[in-house]
């Protein structure tokens, strides 16, 4: 069974990703992520980088959707994600599914917030993060020292796969990486 701080903290995930917040995940809101990310930076829809934040985005959600809810369906309820984030991490497949979902969620990190392509994700690119997702901005400071493993100014990839797993698996608040997603609502 997972801690109340777990559900908490997918609560928080779900409520962060769902960004028109009718209380579904849905394609539209993880394309909207592209969409604002390619106004910003001021992209062409044509552009193959705004292609690639686009498959980088629907990557995300299609993997979401096919190993939480059924294949017809178009949306994802918080109470589907929390029983099927309840059952993997009870599961024997805890370890295998905790490393997908690292993979996954960095490489979507990185495919999306890596600006300039170095590997990295530096301490303006996570506050893009912070302003895409609407988190408060207050905590940032702390979140990203408590991700910055090496204390370089910047994140590494194994850096941030850390983070994700500390986020996906401890129920331990103080422990590095619960902060990736800013302070829980």
């Amino acid at each position: 069974m997972i801690s109340d701080y777990q559900k908490r903290k997918l609560t928080h995930l779900f409520t962060l990703l769902d960004i028109n917040k009718n209380g579904y995940l849905q394609l539209g809101d993880f394309m909207s992520i592209a969409d604002t990310l390619r106004k910003k930076m001021q992209l062409s829809e044509h552009s193959s980088h705004y292609q690639a934040l686009c498959d980088s985005c629907k990557r995300l959600y299609d993997k979401f959707k096919e190993e939480i809810c059924q294949p017809t369906k178009k949306t994802i309820s918080l109470e589907e994600w929390i029983n099927y984030f309840t059952d993997v991490l009870d599961s024997d497949r805890r370890e295998e599914i905790v490393e997908t979902y690292k993979v996954l969620i960095y490489s979507f990190l990185f495919d999306v917030f890596d600006d300039n392509n170095d590997g990295y994700i530096s301490k303006e690119e996570y506050g893009e993060m912070y302003e895409i997702y609407n988190i408060d901005d207050a905590g940032i400071e702390e979140a990203f020292k408590s991700i910055d493993l090496y204390v370089d100014g910047r994140l590494s990839k194994y850096e941030l796969i850390n983070a994700i797993e500390v986020f996906l698996t401890s129920d331990e608040p103080k422990d590095r990486g619960n902060l990736i997603f800013g302070h829980l609502s």
